[in-house]
């Protein structure tokens, strides 16, 4: 089991901008992001029950690692179908070990797999509102916005474009705050759809951009 999962996270840590997948890892090695990922998907059916019997057993702060080193990866596999399981064990790890910025960490991820794994945009919105909660407990502005972000894209498709507007508004201002341009510009993209599905200017009433909001479309 920890060889499986230290190998995990391994391979995830190819994918992760925070990690580097490079040199040895103890014979869970990996030479390219291409071997790293095969890897993933054809010995899930190994690593998995693994993942699932540390939780178990208490090994939270395994759980949380590993998970941790997967949610890039998630987006290339999300054909997988287990995803909010996956990072549902890590919340309750992280819940456990007491890390309030892992598990806002991981409801974010859990919210994600709601929406695009579970297509239950009501239940990602009560799990991004949780996550928000908790990143604003402990100060976290990365988490915080991601929240905002997850928030936005559940109030988009459930149809609440002024709710979605705010929110995705509040990730863009939050992720500029902790200095994230990539995940600013995938909130000012969930803000420009937000501000399209309103409609035309006449109809969108407060969804329109102005200047007063900030730079949120520049570029866009």
């Amino acid at each position: 089991r920890a060889w499986l999962l230290h190998t995990l996270e391994r391979a995830g840590a190819w994918f992760e901008p925070t990690r580097s997948g490079s040199g040895s890892a103890q014979g869970g090695g990996f030479a390219d992001a291409e071997s790293a990922g095969a890897w993933i998907r054809s010995e899930s059916g190994h690593w998995w029950p693994a993942m699932r019997q540390a939780a178990a057993m208490g090994e939270h702060s395994t759980v949380v690692d590993v998970a941790d080193a997967l949610p890039w990866y998630s987006d290339l596999w999300i054909q997988w179908g287990n995803w909010r399981d996956f990072f549902a064990l890590a919340v309750a790890s992280a819940r456990a070990a007491g890390d309030e910025v892992m598990e806002s960490t991981h409801l974010n991820y859990v919210a994600w797999a709601q929406i695009i794994e579970c297509g239950d945009y009501s239940l990602a919105l009560e799990i991004a509102r949780e996550a928000r909660t908790k990143a604003i407990a402990v100060g976290d502005a990365t988490q915080h916005a991601w929240a905002n972000y997850y928030i936005a894209w559940a109030q988009w498709k459930l149809g609440d474009l002024s709710a979605a507007s705010v929110a995705a508004r509040d990730a863009v201002a939050l992720f500029r705050e902790a200095g994230d341009g990539d995940a600013r510009a995938n909130a000012i993209v969930v803000l420009a759809i937000v501000i399209a599905a309103s409609g035309p200017p006449e109809a969108a009433g407060g969804l329109v951009y102005t200047s007063d909001a900030g730079d949120e479309l520049d570029g866009v």
